[in-house]
């Protein structure tokens, strides 16, 4: 924020700093994820201020959850079984 005035981010500043890239995937943060409802400019033009932004980026985990690991490992197994079976059909 300059001077009192906040800094305005639309869908294609989200685009440019990698946190989303449609209106599909804002929503679908905004319903999974926490992500801020922003305001509307106008009709079809919705905004975040740059804190909010900064804010939700800053509450997000840095560390994978158990979940994502546990998910993680499962699918590196079934890779490396389906790797095995197509080894073996071609021997």
């Amino acid at each position: 924020m300059s001077n009192g005035v906040p800094k305005f981010l639309r869908l294609k500043n989200l685009e440019e700093r990698g946190i989303a890239k449609t209106h599909q995937a804002v929503r679908h943060m905004q319903t999974h994820h926490g992500f801020p409802v922003g305001r509307l400019l106008g009709p079809g033009t919705r905004v975040w201020t740059e804190d909010e932004i900064n804010e939700w980026l800053a509450s997000r985990p840095t560390e994978p959850s158990r979940q994502t690991k546990e998910r993680v490992a499962r699918s590196i197994d079934a890779r490396k079984t389906s790797r095995q079976m197509l080894d073996e059909e071609a021997a």
